[in-house]
């Protein structure tokens, strides 16, 4: 029988320990918080004092930035929450007839008397014939919509893209929700509207709530910062209106505000600036090449997943985590993700793809719908497994801290994790903001000219650095023993970059494969010696947050925008050549739209790995007809290599590394004359050789140099003889 003096001690140790770790964290956040009002004191020293490094073409320093933070992070999770409900509206009315589906759309729509409905689909007009009267009563009470222009009967009208483009984008996204339009049933059907109730009514539901959201955020704006008299610094916000009585800027409108708080209504996208059509489009583009590179390509999913997996395990939420995976299919897990939708938990893919509107799912013909499929399109069943297997890669790390966050809470309560209704508002929010933080969080406020890098294209993941990297230099503070582990562990591998000898294992490797002392803040390794000789893994990708050897090379290298340019001109999106002199203009077209496919379209099929795929199977079957994908040394790629390439497996050439090694340390010998750094330059040939020796590598360079002993610290009574060093 266990003694209770030592039981009771044990649980004594416990719960100190436990403090002590609260304590701990406690300090931890308070640093972080000093540091970040440190840094806002300093930023608002140069905005003072310098000005012209502070304005909106360079560093846009913001004198709000945290109230900004927190009203522009609410209404970004907020917009994810209705899009998630929405789904599931959509979802629901699919199950109704086509007839039915029709006809509850021409009563919602005021074109046929809901009296004349059947009996089963009358409760849903009621239904949503009360949540779409009460949303345009919501948006008059925040200030954006104009009593008069209350109208009942109205749904969202869908025009075909050339009434669309005819006019201003906020305007029509306005008038479609707002404005009554007095058009005969024939003339809708002829402009392309859509009678599909799951199609419009959950998109009404989605515009209405979204346009709630934005008037919502602009009237804590105008509460907390707007002045109805002109001060020194204010803009004046226009209080124009943009169409069925809404008033662009809502509650804001006609107020003057800090100059910094109308640059953050535009940034928040809570409002359009003007004459943004070809900025917008641009955009767009960057963020659809963001989605073809990332959610289109299995292998991202490969390492966003194992990212996630080495925060679980800093954070301590791998028992959650297990928990949580064994729920999926359960009533408890349902009603656990509902309640996660509800704040947001899908926010993260917003900087992705953006929020929108549902797909119409419109019949197409067989070649459209198979090259659907290979573009991995959004409707496609291809695209949309991607699109959610990379979304749920998150979701369900989030979702474990998230419930984690409601055990520790409901444990002090009494009450069970699931008993929503006891929790306030303010806590759940809080531990949803916990989890959306700990896997980091792309729903909180971005500075504007981060932002503009990452968007234009040329730092086009910096927002992910830029938000995970402080996040992980936290987790490490607040868990220093797990991460003493995660580097004992490091080390055993051979993974530590700094625990392990770099100057060594980088002279196997490429330029671009070595690894710094400080690689990341995990101190693995960029490339991670494999137990094969001149095989390595990227292990660099594996961990969140900036990359520091080379200062995470792609990130500054110029991005999309760099390597566009490069394939413009001739060369791969890396900046190899690609052509000959003697190409003729057709090759060169062929080449250039090739590689640019390869860099920016789906990596499996039309892309990078599809296109060396097909090469290398093609020059198997036919040689002459098909050139083999080359690597980095110009040698054939077979598939194999290829696909390990995929999660980062590379061969290097041992004998190529070490050779271009040794001929550095030989021409630098040829042309030194100081006796002290000769000597150093024969240390590190001498290592060259000896590491190229453990890898089964003989070198045929040697190292030759005639130099009188006395040249070596004196003559050392040797007189005019000399010495000849030669080491093969």
């Amino acid at each position: 029988m266990e003694c209770p003096i030592k039981k009771t001690i044990q649980k004594s140790d416990e719960v100190i320990q436990k403090s002590l770790k609260e304590k701990w964290g406690e300090k931890v956040d308070l640093l972080f918080d000093k540091g970040e009002e440190r840094l806002d004191k300093t930023a608002l020293k140069i905005k003072h004092n310098a000005p012209e490094w502070a304005n909106e073409y360079l560093f846009r320093i913001q004198e709000y930035a945290k109230d900004i933070g927190e009203i522009t992070q609410n209404f970004t999770n907020t917009k994810s929450a209705i899009y998630a409900q929405s789904a599931k509206v959509k979802k629901y009315l699919e199950t109704l007839s086509e007839k039915d589906s029709k006809e509850l759309f021409n009563a919602l729509d005021g074109d046929l008397e809901p009296t004349k409905l059947p009996a089963h689909v009358r409760p849903l007009y009621e239904k949503f014939r009360a949540i779409i009267d009460n949303n345009a009563k919501e948006l008059i009470k925040a200030g954006a919509l104009d009593k008069n222009y209350a109208i009942k009967d109205y749904i969202k009208r869908y025009y075909t893209d050339a009434v669309q483009q005819k006019r201003a984008s906020a305007k029509l996204a306005i008038d479609k929700l707002h404005k009554r339009k007095n058009m005969s049933y024939d003339e809708r059907i002829a402009r392309g509207m859509l009678e599909d109730s799951s199609f419009a009514v959950s998109n009404t539901l989605a515009e209405q709530r979204v346009q709630l959201a934005k008037a919502n955020a602009l009237k804590m704006f105008a509460d907390k910062f707007g002045k109805d008299e002109m001060f020194d610094g204010a803009v004046r916000i226009s209080d124009e209106t943009i169409g069925g009585g809404v008033k662009k800027y809502g509650a804001l409108g006609g107020k003057y505000v800090p100059k910094e708080i109308a640059d953050a209504v535009i940034d928040a996208g809570l409002v359009s600036k003007e004459l943004n059509i070809f900025s917008n489009a641009y955009f767009k583009i960057i963020d659809h090449i963001k989605v073809n590179v990332t959610v289109k390509n299995p292998f991202t999913h490969f390492y966003n997943v194992a990212s996630n997996l080495t925060l679980s395990y800093l954070h301590g939420d791998f028992g959650e985590l297990t928990k949580v995976t064994r729920m999926i299919g359960t009533d408890e897990f349902k009603t656990l993700v509902n309640k996660a939708d509800e704040l947001g938990l899908g926010s993260q893919l917003n900087d992705l793809e953006g929020l929108r509107a549902l797909k119409s799912d419109k019949d197409v013909g067989v070649i459209e719908r198979i090259f659907k499929e290979l573009y991995f399109a959004e409707g496609s069943k291809a695209g949309d497994f991607a699109r959610n297997a990379y979304a749920w890669e998150d979701k369900i790390f989030k979702l474990a801290r998230f419930k984690k966050n409601l055990e520790k809470l409901a444990k002090q309560k009494g009450i069970k994790y699931n008993d929503f209704a006891k929790f306030s508002k303010n806590e759940l929010q809080e531990a949803m903001k916990d989890a959306q933080w700990s896997y980091v969080d792309y729903s909180t406020h971005l500075n504007g000219t981060l932002k503009l890098l990452d968007k234009s294209g040329v730092m086009p993941f910096l927002h992910y650095s830029v938000k995970s990297t402080p996040m992980v230099l936290k987790t490490i503070l607040k868990n220093p023993e797990r991460f003493i582990l995660f580097q004992a562990a490091m080390m055993g591998a051979g993974a530590s970059s700094w625990l392990g000898d770099n100057e060594k294992e980088n002279l196997a490797k490429p330029k671009w494969a070595e690894s710094g002392a400080f690689a990341n803040l995990f101190g693995i390794k960029s490339w991670v010696k494999l137990p094969m000789d001149g095989w390595y893994l990227n292990a660099g990708r594996a961990v969140p947050g900036f990359r520091f050897d080379g200062f995470d090379k792609f990130e500054f290298s110029g991005g999309f925008v760099r390597g566009a340019l490069n394939v413009a001109g001739g060369k791969s999106a890396m900046g190899y050549n690609n052509e000959s002199d003697d190409d003729a203009l057709w090759e060169r077209v062929q080449s250039r739209t090739f590689e640019m496919m390869k860099a920016y379209f789906p990596p499996m099929t039309f892309g990078r790995y599809g296109q060396n795929l097909g090469a290398a199977i093609g020059n198997k079957i036919a040689p002459n007809t098909f050139d083999a994908p080359k690597d980095y040394n110009k040698d054939d790629l077979s598939v194999g290599e290829i696909l390990a390439r995929g999660v980062g497996v590379r061969e290097f050439n041992l004998k190529k590394e070490y050779k271009n090694e040794a001929n550095k340390v030989k021409k630098a010998y040829k042309n030194e004359n100081n006796t002290q750094k000769r000597r150093e330059l024969e240390r590190k040939f001498n290592t060259i050789k000896s590491e190229a020796k453990k890898s089964g590598v003989t070198l045929d360079v040697s190292l030759l140099g005639k130099r009188e002993i006395g040249g070596f610290g004196g003559s050392g009574g040797f007189g005019d003889k000399k010495l000849k060093i030669e080491l093969l």
